[in-house]
């Protein structure tokens, strides 16, 4: 068994237990990493996700109140942000739905240099960027990870 087919084989316990599943465990090596991009996905099949995902990218903003991302419009599904911002800044990454709905945010106070944004996963999303400090938000540039379907 090749180590792509041993990492396969981890994914699919790990999810199958998730779901209480009892499965027969089989040899895995943790530390060794995919040489490709196939992953196998909650139903089993092999898929090579990362050809699906896209960034977005955004050059230099300062805002005093707020800035949406590429004008408000939504992305189909967010697996995260990265921003570089100029000097120091505290402001929140807010997530809103398609129809304009408020679902949450991450906030950063007094950050300098690279934030990130992981783990949001959110559907049919906009995004705003919120100042919450006392001074402009100066943003030299960013990116948003996204899949496109």
């Amino acid at each position: 068994m090749n180590n792509l087919s041993k990492i396969a084989v981890a994914f699919a316990a790990a999810f199958t237990l998730l779901s209480s599943t009892q499965v027969q465990a089989q040899e895995v090596i943790p530390s060794t990493l995919p040489t490709n991009t196939d992953v196998v996905t909650t139903s089993g099949t092999v898929n090579n996700l990362l050809s699906d995902l896209k960034t977005y990218s955004f050059g230099s903003t300062s805002f005093s109140n707020y800035v949406w991302v590429n004008s408000g419009n939504t992305f189909y599904s967010v697996s995260g942000v990265d921003v570089e911002i100029i000097g120091t800044a505290s402001f929140d990454i807010e997530y809103y739905s398609s129809a304009g709905e408020y679902l949450g945010k991450d906030t950063y106070v007094n950050k300098t240099g690279w934030v990130s944004s992981y783990g949001v996963h959110i559907k049919n999303v906009k995004i705003k960027f919120v100042n919450t400090g006392d001074e402009k938000v100066n943003i030299k540039w960013g990116e948003v990870s996204y899949y496109s379907s």
